[in-house]
Parts: structure tokens; C-alpha cells; sequence
């Protein structure tokens, strides 16, 4: 009011100016205003309240801004999921929207089982009320696919993933970088049961869609199509290669070279990196000795490694060139990041 105490009014203007700083990035200046919002309406409007909810809801994205602790996060967008339950119900796309940001937050947490859970029910809720053209929805059908794909639970990630394609067509954005993306996976689930005819015809899709929007120079762009391995034996025992491969750091897409005597791998910040414990990957190789057993591995060196990230990906019969992954100038030297 004109005395300048905080009314029941002042909700939306102080919930507005915070919003504004938020959008500037100005989060800890926003965190007061969206605190004192949430006060006033608990206090003039009630824990019951649709104003208390958004309240809430704005303090979670607030805190998740500032990295603060992740138990505060979770309480907020608890107390908000629960009032929109109790006030709007769970017919409605916002409370669908509530149970997507818990889901969100569980599955950046780790937490799985409760992020598929809220998903779930995000999913559900939208299909029920025929609101399947909402961004959330289609979020939604996004991380759900993510979530089962980092569990390796491909036949859960199929179904999500056709429905993520379909879509992501709808929008006509058949020929865009998120269709080649989910459709790139949707050919690894195919693979992963055998399938291979059907992923064949997805990976070539790809690359023609990545051919497309890429130019005809650049790193990404195959002009090649994929053929996929078939056969590949299964259930194949995994054998600790001792302390000459193995380290305290990953060791990551192990290649022997046709004679069998030579292993190329990548490892992941190791100090004896070109970059130090800051460079991601970077080439080693170990050459098998008279024993049996794989010696002392090195790291290549240069040219092969450099600041970027690097790792072979095959190497000739004749062990006289080698597919590498790394971004590089003709003369070799680091192409920088890309």
C-alpha cells in the first residue's frame, strides 16, 4: 500500500520484477523477491492457493539457478506438485507439468525410479486430456527416452523413442538435427535385437538428413552409408587386463589390430595426458608380449594426440593408417574445439 507494507496485492508486481530479474540471470536478486512472494502468499492466499503454487514452482527453478542444495529444490517442487493436486487436480496440464519438473529433477539426481514414475504420470495425464501438441508433453516422451537409454533398458526406450519421431514429424521438423538424433537411437535399439535390415535403412536416413543441414566440409558430415556388423557374438567374457591397461582412470574403445599384437585405447583424464586430468581422451597404445600378456601402455603422443579429444577408431590390416576421432589442421597441429 502507499505506506509501503506488503498487501495482498503486491503478489503479481513482486512475482513480475522477480520473473524480470530471472530472466537477466540476476538469480540471487530474484531469490529475495520470489521468497517474499511465496510469503505473501501463504499468508494472504493460503497454502490451498494457485498464487502459493506458482510461488513454489518459481522458487525450485530459482534454486536449481543457483545450484543450491538439491533437498531444497526437491521441497519446493514437492509443495507445488502437492497443491496443484489438491487445488486444480489431476486433470489438468498444469499439474502434468508439475509431475514433469519432479520427474526432471529425479532423473538429474539419479534417482530413476521416482523420475519414471512422475514422467509416467505426466504422460498419462496429457494423453488423457487430449493435450499431446503441449512442449511439455512432447518433453516429456524426450526424457523418457533418455531415461531408459542410461539404464540400457532399450525395449522400455523404443516405444518412447517412435513416439518422440512421430512427433517431432508433426512439427514438420522431419529433416531437422533432433530427428537424426532420436532416429540415430531408435536404429541402436533395432540393432540391439538383430534387426538389422530395419536400423540400416534408419542409419542412411541419418546420414542424408545430417547431409543436409551440414555443409559438405564439415567433420560431421558422412558421404558414406553405415553397414552394421551382424552376427556379433554374444556374452562374451570381459577379462581385467592388469595394471599395464587397467588404471585408477577409464579406459574407454578398445581396437587390436589385425596381427592381434597391438591395442589401441582411449583414456580418460589421465595427468600423462596431452591436456593433463583437463584432456577427456586421449590415445594409448600396448603391445602384446612374448608371454601372452600386453605390456606397459604409452600414450602415443603427438601428432595423433593433441588438446582435442582423441581416440582411434580402426586401423588398417597393414597397420599403416588409422581412423581417428580429433579435430586437426593439415599441418596436424590442434584444430581446436568441434
Amino acid at each position: 500500500d502507499k505506506q509501503g507494507n506488503i498487501t495482498k496485492d503486491s503478489f503479481i508486481p513482486i512475482t513480475d520484477q522477480a520473473d524480470e530479474l530471472y530472466d537477466q540471470k540476476k538469480y540471487k536478486e530474484a531469490l529475495v523477491l520470489y521468497e517474499k512472494a511465496k510469503n505473501i502468499a501463504e499468508s494472504e492466499y493460503g497454502k490451498t492457493s494457485s498464487n502459493y503454487a506458482t510461488a513454489c514452482n518459481n522458487l525450485a527453478f530459482c534454486y536449481r539457478a543457483l545450484q543450491e542444495s538439491p533437498s531444497k529444490i526437491e521441497a519446493m517442487y514437492l509443495e507445488t506438485y502437492k497443491t496443484k493436486k489438491a487445488t486444480i487436480g489431476e486433470k489438468n496440464a498444469s499439474y502434468a507439468s508439475a509431475c514433469y519438473n519432479l520427474g526432471y529433477f529425479y532423473n538429474q539426481q539419479e534417482n530413476y525410479a521416482k523420475a519414471e514414475l512422475f514422467y509416467l504420470e505426466a504422460q498419462k495425464i496429457f494423453e488423457e486430456i487430449n493435450k499431446k501438441d503441449r512442449n511439455t508433453y512432447r518433453e516429456t516422451i524426450l526424457q523418457l527416452v533418455s531415461l531408459y537409454d542410461k539404464q540400457s533398458l532399450y525395449n522400455k526406450a523404443e516405444p518412447y523413442c517412435k513416439e518422440a519421431l512421430s512427433l517431432l514429424e508433426k512439427k514438420n521438423t522431419k529433416e531437422s538435427s533432433s530427428y537424426s538424433f532420436y532416429l540415430y537411437r531408435l536404429a541402436k535399439y533395432y540393432k540391439k535385437q538383430n534387426k538389422y535390415e530395419e536400423a540400416e535403412k534408419m542409419m542412411d536416413e541419418v546420414i542424408q538428413i545430417n547431409a543436409k543441414l551440414l555443409a559438405k566440409k564439415h567433420p560431421n558430415k558422412m558421404n558414406v552409408p553405415i553397414r552394421l556388423v551382424k552376427n556379433v557374438p554374444r556374452n562374451i567374457k570381459h577379462t581385467n587386463l592388469g595394471t599395464n591397461v587397467n588404471t585408477k582412470y577409464a579406459e574407454l574403445a578398445p581396437f587390436i589390430t589385425a596381427d592381434g599384437k597391438t591395442l589401441y585405447f582411449d583414456t580418460k583424464y589421465s595427468p600423462e595426458n596431452t591436456g593433463g586430468e583437463n584432456d577427456s581422451d586421449e590415445i594409448y597404445i600396448s603391445e602384446l608380449q612374448p608371454d601372452g600378456k600386453w605390456g606397459k601402455s604409452k600414450n602415443i603422443g603427438k601428432p595423433l594426440n593433441n588438446k582435442s579429444p582423441n581416440a582411434v577408431i580402426s586401423v588398417t590390416p597393414d597397420n599403416n593408417t588409422a581412423l581417428i576421432i580429433g579435430t586437426y589442421k593439415e599441418d596436424g597441429s590442434w584444430g581446436g574445439s568441434g
